[in-house]
């Protein structure tokens, strides 16, 4: 591996020309690709697409003014990357295991292996916390820090091989501190929620740590494990007063769990960037979640009582126009689709007593689009009673989408189109993407009886198996 790197290392940097040497240099190799490009970003703002090339080999300069946290994306796939002025990074992943496979060569080598090593170890975690969840709290405690002190020991040896600059150590101590905070409240909220019995074992110093958070830092606006820290922390404040008797309390996929979250958030940020991004995910999911009219006028209540920007509330209030369409319960028989032949059908006369599984996509997501046909072809096979079938939303031309089932290959006898017309104003049309990705249950009376169900949700099997027996 270290080979490889080095040699497109070597081959990068011939390629790179003097006049540009101001600039920062990415490049490297991705095994079995997903897309044809990948992407760099910091803080959510992209800064630049490089094209994968016939060789899987991706290679370009791009303009950074300060060292920090940036983001590698391969579509689905992302990870963190440290990167600095006048760097030079390269790196080689594989698709089949992207976290796994991922191995750094160029001058933030050190940097971006640490990193990465930290991620995989941290990943093990949830291994370490299911282990010891019998413990007493102050076990735990005991045995979390003296791991979190071994990591830490373990960047300063680093560091006095390496002399990381002030940012990096800074950085990376942040990650090992809230990685173990974070441990604490996952660890927390598996006994709060299922070993109700034990919550009495938790001594007044097992949160002393909550009274050191920064919970706005600005450095770690992007870092997966401080947004994870900030999330769990939440999902356990909002169960900390349930009723053990109210079961939707502990829920947290629920309307009224969501709902608390998002009130606790109200009150915790003053950073823009962290409190948008917590409140647009809780408000979305927030609409996803509502299964009737009331509680979809509850989340309007709510988006206009949030301290979000006009132009965000006219998105999030266009996005509950939309899930009107997708409440469980409604009558979707009548609703037109497109054929592949450019005629139009109801949903009726596709049912032909079977109910449907609806997968919903975009040609603009086409690695998501890749995955769900492989997982959808096996859930065919596993459920032959149900009729599955896709459903695009993009607002291109019927025309058009014809025109691209074809170049992709895709199975056209199993596509269909959702009746959309282009338009930028449309604030609805627009925000039909919030529900891409998803895959909604139709009985065989026409009435949608699951909707918005994620493709990476561990249920799908189970609503399915709900609709056969319906």
């Amino acid at each position: 591996m270290r080979i490889l790197l080095s040699l497109v290392f070597i081959s990068f940097i011939a390629g790179c020309t003097k006049t540009e040497n101001e600039m920062t240099y990415i490049g490297g190799e991705v095994i079995h690709p997903l897309d044809s490009v990948v992407s760099i970003s910091k803080d959510g703002e992209l800064i630049k697409h490089i094209k994968i090339d016939s060789n899987n080999r991706f290679s370009d300069s791009i303009n950074i003014e300060e060292e920090g946290i940036y983001t590698f994306h391969h579509v689905p796939e992302w990870q963190l990357i440290y990167l600095k002025p006048n760097d030079s990074l390269v790196f080689r992943v594989n698709m089949k295991a992207f976290d796994e496979s991922l191995a750094f060569g160029g001058s933030s080598a050190a940097e971006n292996n640490f990193l990465i090593n930290m991620y995989l170890m941290n990943e093990k975690n949830d291994n370490l916390i299911l282990k010891y969840y019998k413990v007493k709290p102050s076990d735990f405690s005991f045995k979390t820090d003296s791991i979190r002190q071994m990591r830490l020991s373990s960047l300063e040896d680093l560091n006095q091989h390496y002399d990381f600059s002030d940012y990096f150590n800074r950085i990376a101590k942040k990650s090992i501190v809230y990685e173990f905070y974070d441990m604490r409240e996952r660890y927390a909220f598996l006994i709060q929620k299922y070993f109700k019995e034990r919550k009495k074992d938790f001594s007044d110093d097992f949160f002393n740590y909550r009274d050191t958070i920064d919970f706005n830092d600005d450095e770690l606006l992007n870092h997966f494990g401080y947004l994870r820290f900030l999330d769990n922390y939440l999902k356990n404040k909002s169960i900390e007063d349930c009723d053990e008797n109210d079961v939707d309390c502990f829920k947290i996929n629920s309307f009224k769990n969501v709902k608390k979250r998002l009130t606790i958030a109200d009150e915790l940020f003053t950073n823009d960037v962290i409190r948008n991004r917590f409140y647009k995910r809780f408000v979305k999911e927030e609409i996803l979640f509502s299964k009737n009219e009331n509680q979809l006028e509850d989340t309007k209540s709510l988006i206009k009582n949030c301290n979000l920007s006009d132009e965000i509330k006219k998105d999030l209030l266009a996005s509950t126009k939309i899930q009107k369409n997708f409440l469980e319960n409604r009558y979707l028989g009548d609703q037109k689709l497109v054929t592949s032949e450019l005629d139009t059908i109801t949903v009726s006369e596709l049912i032909k007593n079977k109910p449907l599984a609806i997968s919903s996509w975009s040609f603009h997501s086409p690695a998501y689009r890749n995955y769900q046909v492989n997982k959808v072809k096996n859930l065919q096979k596993k459920y032959p009673e149900i009729k599955f079938i896709g459903l695009n939303f993009d607002t291109e031309s019927a025309e058009l989408w014809k025109q691209r089932l074809k170049k992709f290959g895709i199975d056209k006898s199993k596509e269909y189109k959702l009746l959309l017309k282009p338009n930028a104003e449309n604030r609805e049309v627009r925000f039909i993407v919030n529900h891409i990705n998803r895959m909604f249950l139709i009985n065989k009376k026409g009435h949608i009886t699951k909707s918005n169900i994620p493709f990476s949700s561990n249920k799908i099997e189970s609503n399915l198996l709900e609709l056969v027996n319906q």
